[in-house]
């Protein structure tokens, strides 16, 4: 249900009424670190999705 909410609602309403969430802020933090992460490891490794394999 949560995830079908994603645009609808702000993420901070969607954590706040998670079961599994007993502090708010803590889990929102979390999930900024995840997606700062994550985004680390986008910058180095490209992207390929044209399938087209560069060997130059």
């Amino acid at each position: 249900m949560a995830a079908k909410s994603t645009g609808i609602v702000s993420d901070e309403t969607i954590v706040s009424n998670h079961p599994w969430v007993e502090d708010v802020n803590d889990e929102l933090e979390r999930l900024k670190k995840q997606e700062d992460t994550q985004k680390e490891y986008d910058d180095l490794i490209p992207n390929n999705q044209d399938g087209v394999i560069d060997e130059t």
